[in-house]
């Protein structure tokens, strides 16, 4: 199964493979696209769907709005919106396939220049649980990671 990717700004095709789970080869074959590879931020490309227990799809259905989708599934159209590489107001048709949040799992987009502490204290929840629920945390260009060795290093 498939869904569809919005590529980002520094986006490459080894982090978007990275991101999926999958590897540079495949997603070259089931886009057409040939080496050496340049994304486009804002084009689109097919991605493996993300198969995890922090989401469920939703099929469309003649007559849905994103509105009343979040409503449904207790989440908002902003999120929708992020989740599914969706623009703002775009929008959607029957049969297609959205992401949304499963039900007992907390979504949050991080603001500009917010640390973990920052999101540890908004959620109320240690560093080490987000840490355990994310594993693969993607940073920023030029930020500085440090630590303190231990004696024995």
């Amino acid at each position: 199964m498939y869904q569809i990717y919005q590529i980002l700004p520094n986006d490459t095709i080894e982090a978007v493979a990275a991101k999926f789970n999958t590897n540079v080869d495949n997603l070259v074959g089931i886009n057409g696209l040939s080496y050496p590879v340049n994304l486009v931020p804002g084009n689109y490309i097919v991605v493996p769907k993300i198969e995890s227990e922090y989401f469920q799809t939703y099929i469309v259905k003649k007559g849905d709005n994103l509105y009343e989708i979040a409503k449904r599934f207790d989440t908002d159209v902003a999120m929708l919106e992020s989740l599914n590489g969706l623009k703002k107001d775009e929008y959607i048709y029957p049969n297609q396939e959205l992401l949304i949040p499963a039900s007992n799992v907390v979504i949050y987009m991080t603001n500009k220049e917010e640390t973990l502490d920052d999101i540890s204290n908004r959620l109320g929840i240690g560093i080490e649980e987000i840490l355990n629920a994310n594993k693969q945390l993607y940073l920023a260009p030029d930020q500085i990671i440090i630590y303190k060795r231990s004696k024995n290093e």
